[in-house]
């Protein structure tokens, strides 16, 4: 059980941690994916994908917070494709492709 106090503690530990000015650094591929209802998130997220060299962004429609959950086939479908835009498997390993 966490206490209410230590997870307020936990929010207000990240408020401040920002490493926005290091994403253009980034070498490892990225995949984006929300719910196009999740608020202003899709908004943010975007953002943030274009300051990622090479980031995939991708907006869920029908789907708010939990796009995995509420759109668990368009979800799965979109999560697949960036993965193999960026890995080859061969003989049961994963290869950078």
């Amino acid at each position: 059980n966490n206490s209410l106090h230590g997870f307020a503690k936990s929010v207000e530990a990240l408020w401040e941690y920002n490493m926005t000015d290091k994403l253009a650094d980034c070498k490892v591929k990225a995949g984006i994916f929300v719910g196009a209802k999740d608020g202003g998130l899709p908004a943010s997220m975007e953002k943030l994908a274009d300051q990622i060299p090479g980031a995939k962004f991708v907006k869920i429609e029908n789907a708010g917070h939990l796009p995995m959950v509420e759109q668990p086939k368009v979800f799965t479908e979109e999560v697949s494709k960036f993965l193999k835009n960026w890995f080859l498997v061969k003989g049961g390993s994963i290869y950078h492709g």
